[in-house]
């Protein structure tokens, strides 16, 4: 693993003896170890005024728990600091709070007092252990010794035991190059997102979205393997993840919990009033209002008839039981066994499995059920779905096989009220 390749990009500082040449404090030293590596650094000798979402740039931060003096040199306090102290220590963790709002990136907190950190940090709800967040902390002595500076030995023994941050950092790393290799290539004209903006237009499409989709496109199409190296995934043991740890990280996989509302698109979830899940099925270059009604009856009531008016088409969901999860999964192709009428997708909300049945077939105004939108699960997933309900739309009744032709009596056949997930 090649740690300076790994943390590329610029990092952040601060640190109340950060321009303190002269000073003893190790955190010179740890400054000059890192610029003498190339790396670009911005400094701050306290914590700095910023808007969160401008730190989202950076590769990493290196942050001085104790940014006030409380001691002069004879090891003696000093008068009035302990308030100037508390102060600090206030706008730090505020900063820390918003750092993690807005961005995940490698936070080390290098201290000489780093025992009291952790449950400081946990009493201000920042849980490190609990929420796997990208802090580090450690003792500046134990960074530089005698002159001696191991903060990437020390990065590297962190990096061992946290596989999440090593593959966040070689997957965003293949991303900056292939933006940039888009960007490239685009740049032979300079007039491309008019051109975009303006084929949306007369589409009647929202030109937003379809920049987005042209550019994350071709930049996922330009991204190069992950060399994603196994021995050092491995560093960890054998772990173990518990069940519900697994579908935790499933769920992530499958759904997005935070949809926009702005827009309606095909896999678009919905908690309605009735509490229970719906699943809109409809193709997304349908969810779009393209034009104005025509007709004064329309626009005096935004007609669901209406073919101009924004509308969605949902299905049922219904979580499984634990049971009939396990009856329904096939352990040997790590799917479920699906009736035509159905499919089966999870974890979801809840981390539970979810039949959504396609007989029945909802027509809803966006405007009226926007507000209820909880979720949208993301591809290939949806796509599983639209597949499966398009075969559905299309299937040909085919006449049913006598029981007996397979050794099958009429007594062992469940009835429908016995396979319907509850």
């Amino acid at each position: 693993m090649n740690i300076d390749e790994l943390f590329s990009g610029i990092g952040m500082v601060v640190d109340d003896h950060v321009f303190s040449e002269g000073n003893s404090d190790r955190i010179v030293q740890i400054v000059k170890h890192f610029e003498g590596r190339g790396y670009p650094l911005v400094k701050y000798d306290s914590v700095p005024k910023l808007n969160a979402v401008n730190l989202r740039k950076l590769s990493f931060i290196l942050l001085d728990w104790e940014l006030v003096t409380t001691e002069d040199e004879s090891g003696f306090p000093i008068q009035g600091m302990q308030e100037a102290q508390k102060q600090a220590k206030v706008e730090l963790i505020t900063f820390i709070q918003e750092i993690l709002e807005v961005c995940y990136i490698p936070i080390f907190i290098f201290s000489n007092k780093s025992n009291t950190i952790k449950s400081e940090l946990k009493r201000n709800k920042i849980d490190i252990e609990k929420d796997n967040l990208p802090i580090f902390i450690k003792n500046k002595s134990d960074i530089t010794n005698d002159g001696n500076v191991k903060v990437m030995e020390v990065i590297n023994n962190w990096i061992d035991n946290m596989p999440s941050i090593y593959v966040l950092k070689i997957w965003d790393n293949a991303i900056e190059r292939a933006k940039a290799h888009t960007f490239k290539q685009l740049a032979n004209s300079k007039y491309w997102p008019l051109v975009i903006w303006q084929t949306a237009n007369t589409d009647s499409v929202n030109p937003n979205d379809e920049l987005l989709d042209v550019l994350t496109q071709n930049i996922f199409g330009r991204m190069q393997p992950l060399s994603i190296e196994q021995a050092q995934l491995l560093k960890v043991g054998d772990v173990q993840p518990t069940q519900e740890e697994i579908l935790d990280i499933l769920q992530v996989q499958r759904l997005d919990s935070s949809p926009n509302k702005e827009s309606s698109i095909t896999g678009d979830i919905y908690q309605l009033e009735d509490k229970k899940y719906y699943l809109n099925i409809r193709p997304t270059c349908d969810c779009i209002g393209r034009k104005e009604p025509q007709c004064d009856s329309c626009k005096k009531d935004n007609c669901i008839e209406c073919p101009d008016v924004n509308k969605v088409y949902l299905i049922k969901g219904t979580a499984l039981t634990n049971a009939q999860a396990k009856g329904l999964f096939d352990p040997k192709y790590g799917n479920f066994k699906e009736h035509n009428n159905e499919a089966i997708i999870g974890p979801l909300m809840k981390n539970k499995f979810y039949a959504f049945k396609f007989q029945e077939l909802i027509v809803k105004k966006y405007k009226d059920v926007e507000k209820y939108k909880i979720g949208r699960i993301l591809p290939p997933f949806i796509r599983h779905i639209t597949e499966r309900y398009a075969l559905y739309l299309q299937r040909q009744a085919l006449p049913r096989i006598p029981n007996q032709a397979i050794g099958i009596s009429l007594e062992s056949v469940p009835t429908e009220s016995q396979e319907e997930p509850g």
